[in-house]
Formats: C-alpha cells, structure tokens, sequence
C-alpha cells in the first residue's frame, strides 16, 4: 500500500503578526519612500546648478563653521551645568532641570527673534547701553544656536550622569585628588561616549535648522536658508532635493555613531557623600545662573518686545497686541491659527503615541525579523531633519491634493513621523521593565494577547503614555520646518505666522506669537507633568532606572559573576541554586536572546555588559560599622583599648570584617567611633578609605545614637557590629538582593533572635527555641535606607527613644515599614566574643592579662 505524504500545513499568521505587519508598511511609507521619492526626483540639472552656485558653496561652509562652534561651546556648557547639577547638593533638582530646558518650548525662530531684539540694530543692548553693537551675523547664528541646541544637549549628558557611581569622588576626596583633577580623570573619561553623541546632536539640530538662521543670519549665507530660498521663493524643488540630501548626511553620520557606540556607564547611582566647600559651592550656583540667565534671554526680550507699542520708536507698554491679534480684522485672526495648531497637536498626541505604543510593543514583546524591522526603521526617522521630511512629502504626496495633500491630516502625518523615534524609546523602555511571561501565560490559560496588552500592560505604562503625548504636542506646537512646505491658508498653524510677520518686519506681532506658543505649551506641559505624577503615584509606579529582577533571575545572574567566565551544566546551575533544571533552562534561554549572557564556542557561559548592568542596582554601596561602644564585658583590656581593636591571635577584631569588605570591593566604609575614638586612625595605614563618624552620645544613650549620628550615610548599605570575628569571608558579598539580617538557626538561645512568618522576620526577641539567632551584620536596600533614615530620626527624638536599640527601629517600632528577610549562615562562620572569659578561650594568651595589669 503506497502512503501518500501531504504537504505539511504552514502555520496560520496570527492577527498580532498581521498588524506588525501594517506598522511595518506604515512606517515604510511615512518615513522612508518619502526620501525615495525625493532622491528620484532630483536631476543631474539641480546637481549642476547647485554644485556650481558659488552661493551655495559658501552656504555650506558657513553652516558648517557656526554649526561646529555652537556645538562645542553647546557641549561644554550643558558639560559643566551636569557636572554642578549632579555635585552639589540642590534642593528641589527637578525645578532647575525644567529651566534649563524651556527653549525647548518655543520656536526657534522665536529664539531668533529675541536675539535680533536684543542685540540688533537699534536692539534692547543699544537702547540700554547706548553702544552700536550689530549683533546679527555669526555672533548671532552661534549664540542662538548655543541657545536652540542646549536643551538636547543638556538632556542628554544629564541623563549620562545620573547614572554614574559617585561614590568615586569620595575615595579620590580622601586620597587627597583635587575636584579639577577628578573631572578631568573621573568624569571626562566615563562621559566619553554621551559627549560624543550630545556633540553630533547638536551639531545635526543646528546644521539642519533654519529658525534661528532666518532671523539673525543677516548678511551670512546659509544652507537650510538657501534650500527655503530654492523651494518656497523659486519653487525649485529639485534643487531643494539636492539640498535635503546634504542635510541629511551629517544627520546620517549622528544615526550610525549612536547606533554603533556603546556606553561604558556601570549603571550605578550612588550619591557622592562629602560635602563641596562653600568656596564650590558658590561658583557652582553662580555659574549655574548665570548660564541660564543666557538661554533665558531671548524668551525675557521677545516677551518684553510683545508689550512695546512700536519698538523702537515707542517703548510705551501695552496689550494691544494681544487685543489685534485675537481679533478678526486680518484674516482668520490668530484664535484660528491656535485653534490648527491645538488641533493638529492633539492629533498627533493621540495618534503618535497609540502607534508607536504599538510599534514598541511589537519590537520589544515578540521576537522574531517583525520587531527588528520595526525597531530599525522607527530609529531612522531620528536622522531626517524637518525640513528633508518637508521636501520628501511634497514630492510623494502632491498628487494627492483635496484629500491627504494641503489637508491637516498631512501635517499630523509628517509630525507622527518626524517626532516618532523619542515616544517609541520612551514607551520600548517601559514595556521592556514589564514581565515578558504575561503573554506566555496568557497563551497557556487562552487568554488573547489583546486582553494582556489592554488590560494589564497599557495600565502599567500610563504615565509613559502622558509623557510620550506630552513630546508629540509640544514638538507639533513648536515646528515649522517639515510643515512650512505642506501647510495652506486655511490649516495653518500659529507657528507659521512668526515666519509670516518677519516677512512683513512686524516684530511685535512675532513677539506675541512666540509668547503665546511659550504660554501654551507652558501650560501643557505642567499639566501633562502633573497628570504623569497623579498617575504614578496612584499606581505606585516606582520611578526604578532599572529592570527589577526575580529572585531566582538575582542568584543566576550574581552567580556567574561571582564564578567568571566558565562551563557549566545546566544540571550543576540548578544544584548550585537549589532550583529546578527546567527553571534554569527558561532563564538562559531569555538571557541569552536578550544579550545578558553569552555562550562561547567552546561552550563558556560569562555575562555580558549589559548583564552587569541588570544587577548593579543590587550592588552593595557602603558598609557603616558601629564602633562606638565601651565595651564593659571585655575589661580589663578594653580599659586601653577599644573593643574593635582588641587583638585575637595577632589580628584586630575589626580587621577581619574590614578584609571581607576590602575583598569584595566595598571601599566606602564609616566607622562610627566614640570611646578612645582616636586609636581607630590606625586603621586608616591599612585601609586608606575609611571615613570617621564621630559619636558624642556613646555614653549617655544606646546604640542608637551611633546610626542616628550616621543616619545621612545609610543608603544601600551593609550596617555591621565592629566585634565580630569574620571567619568566613563569603559571607560578605557584593550584591544583595532584598533587606536581610545575617542569621543562623538553632534550636534554642538565650541571645538576640528572630521568630519569622513566611520569608519575613515578624518578631524579635531575646531567647527562644527553634529561631533565627540575629548576628550583627544587616543590609538595607535603597526603599528601606530611605525609611530607616527618617524612622531612626523620629524614635532618637522623641521621648526615651535615645534608650533603645538601633535594631528596635525597623524590628518593632516601626515594623510595618519594613519586611526583612532573613541570610542565613552556619554558626561558625562568625564570632562574637561577649566578655573577657570568652576572649581567653579565644586567645589563651590574654589568661596573664589581668595578672599582669
């Protein structure tokens, strides 16, 4: 009997596939075909008439002149703005950030505007000072550009520098490195890679932007105003072409260094904890104001220049302006012109963030070639300047004239796309924090995927949401260049008027225009931001700069980087662990196709960088150990000398905790010292980074005064006893997962011990049978730090509260704060040597001792 074999059947596409299909196409056709369109409509006339227009050429080389400085001196401004923002100790941080970046909230041609007002002819500068001063020209074009291009800049180093590990400078403060010597060896070298990136930024945003050009240019030629002049007054858009495709290059070359260069940045985010000089201090805020000061300028002079009757010749204020331009005797009356402009920007809000929402959650939730397509081609658009897109849809879609071209549907669409790229890495980074199982589970139990994306992950990223609508509303507000070339009479929107009026050498009316998109996109975005907070907030969104990690994924990853670069057997992973084989096989399988671990040829497993990235956060930062105390159970040898450096078989008692935390890389260690406090500076000829808290109140309280002297130094920390005999050095690690006490079970003490409930310590006493016997050394994570803090702040003032013991903060006063686990440890790990007697068994030779004294 012959078998017949059937074809086998090809699994059916999935409607989730089929729409990352559509985004694709979507994207193609929005973003690169307009380009397509544009490069095959240019013909080798344009090439010759450009390349042989000496005005052109000169156009180039002035662009790239004050394109070049203002992106150096942008970068070293925003450079040092960070390096004093992150330094010193400012209240309220977010407020000084907001500032410096408000010029990101108008035009730029409204920050042309406020410069030709000021130091124009006849400009505020001359009619205050009474010096002829022409500020157009390059003084003009680098300025302003300094001015448009400082926001990005700015954004981007500062982000760079939030995750830098300052507690750096603490050690190279006390080994006596100056702050001068310490930027230039510690911080320039880490911000190697984001200066890098800010420069090209920078460099590609003033290149290709004509606002500030339009405006202050004067006399110097330029090449975005060459290519306004070729398409809007010669209506040359071949040519125009030509010059979109110069535009494009550098913007190109900025795509392919973020795209191919790596940072180097640990990802951690410990606080630098000596204090700046006041002499620092005060250089840091002056310069800090004057440089915004600066970048202010042009919004105080355009705002000042909307309330003047007639500048110059009447400087008399006035809000007659603001009365005309909302009034109909021109036209549509600028009401209308806003009315487009909050039109086309909610638009745009709404279905900028709902596609590229979509788009992340296809690049970041399903693997496969869809999502890598989807990911490239959303980060091109970052390299197309406004003014290319422009161009490229006038040329695809001019046929389409009555129903897409000249419609405001055009001009949301090239907004969608010009400013995708942002939202879509703002909502990728969101969604790539949230557990990736949702949708595996889902598929076991027969729940859709669109359940889990609008149930379950779409509530997780509501404040994400707000803030992407917030970038699409506010850049839609401000733009000019792509939709200069798209908009008509009766879509315009309020940005296209200041251009309008400079035609017409109406300055004041420019004013109230740029002062009206300021106020506008002012209040959008407090709005936005306090919508964002309420969200958050009541979501108990925690604002982590990293992924959270399961237990089981912790003791994976820290493993490996505990071991090194090895072969192992899955079967021994999961012995090592105390896991199963099938979970140990889930997680390298996500590991690996995520890049956080690597598998050589010969089969060796290590980390990757971005796998010590995931569990920095867990890093320990400091160690603080209390060594305040008399020590009246060890007399008579603590009459001479401090119990921590009692010496047990020829080591110091302290010595032995102090190697476990040098061995493991945990230099930042404070010593809360009180009795004979100045015998500890021995310690400081073998290990060097010890810091001294000094504790006054040794005597006269608990032990509670010594973490309430060190409280402002709790933070991601182990907190130790100093008269513990460390036996066993591992017990010390660099990372930890959760809050935790060392511990070890036993069946019955009369010492300090823990009845548990679950996972969590739920009491503590003194004796007990079958418990957790408490051994002086604890962790506490960043949420719990924090806490501790202020709960050890509360309990040493108030009534009593300087009798009790430090533990009895988070153990039982304020217990419900907390749930700390318990480590546990065998019990000849560690020592702890409570009285003289025992300090003879350890060491016979102190048996003399009392003889001898």
């Amino acid at each position: 009997m012959t078998t017949i074999l059937k074809p086998k059947k090809l699994a059916p596409v999935r409607s989730s596939q089929w729409l990352a299909i559509f985004l694709v196409g979507m994207l193609l056709i929005f973003v690169l075909v307009p380009l397509l369109f544009m490069f095959s409509n240019m013909k080798s006339q344009d090439f010759s008439f450009v390349f042989s227009d000496s005005k052109f050429h000169q156009s180039v080389a002035n662009s790239l002149i004050y394109s070049l400085a203002a992106s150096l001196i942008s970068v070293i401004l925003a450079t040092a703005v960070c390096y004093f923002l992150s330094r010193l100790r400012i209240r309220h941080k977010k407020i000084w950030v907001l500032l410096f970046t408000l010029p990101m909230l108008i035009p730029t041609l409204s920050i042309g505007l406020g410069i030709r007002s000021l130091f124009g002819t006849n400009g505020f500068f001359d009619l205050i000072f009474h010096v002829k001063f022409d500020g157009l020209g390059f003084f003009g074009l680098i300025f302003g550009s300094v001015i448009s291009s400082f926001p990005v800049v700015f954004l981007l180093i500062f982000d760079a520098m939030s995750y830098e590990n300052k507690g750096v400078y603490d050690a190279a403060e006390t080994l006596g490195v100056d702050r001068f010597s310490s930027f230039l060896h510690i911080t320039l070298p880490y911000l190697r890679v984001p200066l890098i990136s800010a420069f090209f930024a920078a460099f590609t945003w003033i290149f290709s932007d004509y606002g500030v050009p339009m405006e202050v240019a004067g006399k110097v030629s330029t090449l975005p105003i060459y290519l306004y002049e070729q398409v809007l007054t010669q209506f040359e858009y071949g040519r125009g072409a030509v010059v979109g495709l110069i535009l494009l290059v550098p913007a190109l070359a900025a795509f392919i260094v973020d795209l191919f260069t790596k940072e180097n940045s640990s990802g951690e985010v410990s606080q630098q904890l000596i204090q700046p000089s006041k002499t620092v201090s005060i250089v840091g805020y002056s310069f800090l104001a004057i440089v915004f000061i600066l970048i202010s300028v042009p919004q105080i002079c355009f705002i000042l220049l909307s309330l003047i009757n007639v500048f110059p010749s009447d400087l008399n204020l006035t809000f007659s302006h603001y009365v005309s331009a909302f009034s109909s005797n021109a036209g549509l009356g600028v009401g209308r012109y806003l009315g487009n402009s909050l039109l086309m920007s909610i638009l745009t809000g709404l279905i900028g963030t709902l596609l590229s929402y979509c788009v992340a959650y296809f690049s970041t939730r399903q693997q496969g070639f869809l999502g890598k397509v989807l990911h490239f081609v959303s980060l091109v658009s970052l390299a197309i300047p406004g003014l290319v897109f422009g161009i490229g849809y006038v040329f695809m879609f001019k046929s389409t004239k009555g129903w897409f071209y000249g419609t405001m549907a055009i001009l949301v669409a090239v907004n969608c796309s010009h400013f995708f790229a942002t939202p879509y890495l703002m909502a990728r980074n969101a969604l790539s924090k949230l557990n990736r199982d949702y949708e595996s589970v889902g598929d076991t139990i027969g729940v859709s995927r669109f359940r889990i994306f609008w149930n379950v992950l779409v509530p997780n990223s509501l404040g994400t949401l707000v803030e992407m609508f917030s970038f699409f509303f506010i850049n839609s507000m401000i733009t000019i260049s792509a939709v200069a070339f798209l908009c008509t009479y009766a879509n315009q929107p309020l940005s296209i008027l200041i251009n309008t009026y400079e035609k017409q050498g109406s300055y004041e009316m420019q004013a109230v225009i740029s002062t009206i998109i300021l106020m506008t996109n002012c209040f959008a975005k407090f709005s936005l931001m306090g919508v964002a907070h309420f969200i958050n907030k009541k979501t108990g969104k925690r604002e982590d700069k990293f992924m959270p990690l399961s237990r089981f994924q912790f003791d994976l990853l820290t493993f490996f980087e505990r071991k090194g670069p090895g072969k192992f057997t899955q079967r021994q992973l999961a012995d090592s662990l105390t896991i199963s084989v099938g979970l140990v096989n889930k997680m390298m399988k996500d590991f690996q196709e995520d890049g956080v671990i690597q598998i050589s040829e010969d089969k060796t497993l290590s980390l990757t960088d971005k796998g010590l990235k995931l569990i920095e956060p867990y890093k320990v930062r400091k160690a603080v150990i209390i060594a305040a105390g008399f020590g009246s159970r060890m007399v008579p040898v603590t009459l001479e000398t401090p119990k921590p450096l009692v010496k047990v078989n020829g080591v110091r008692i302290i010595d032995t905790l102090l190697d476990a935390l040098y061995a493991q890389g945990i230099y930042s260690i404070y010593i809360v010292r009180g009795y004979k406090g100045n015998q500890f500076d021995q310690l400081l000829d073998k290990y060097p980074t010890i810091k001294f808290i000094e504790n006054p109140l040794y005597n006269e309280s608990n032990n509670i005064s010594s973490i309430y002297m060190a409280r402002d130094v709790i933070d991601r920390c182990y907190i130790c006893e100093a008269d513990l005999i460390i036996k066993n050095p591992k017990i010390i690690t660099k990372y930890q997962y959760c809050t935790n006490y060392l511990s070890s079970f036993v069946k019955e003490t009369d010492d300090w011990c823990f009845t548990m409930r679950g996972n969590y310590i739920h009491k503590v006493d003194i004796g007990g049978e079958d418990v957790e016997q408490m051994i002086g050394i604890s962790y506490w994570d960043e949420a719990d730090s924090k806490k501790l803090r202020s709960d050890v702040e509360k309990v040493f003032n108030s009534r009593g509260g300087k009798e009790n013991y430090w533990d009895n903060v988070p153990l039982k006063i304020c217990r419900k704060n907390y749930k700390v686990a318990v480590r546990e440890c065998a019990r000849q790990d560690v020592t702890e040597l409570d009285n003289f007697s025992e300090l003879v068994m350890a060491d016979p030779s102190y048996a003399s001792f009392e003889a001898k004294k």
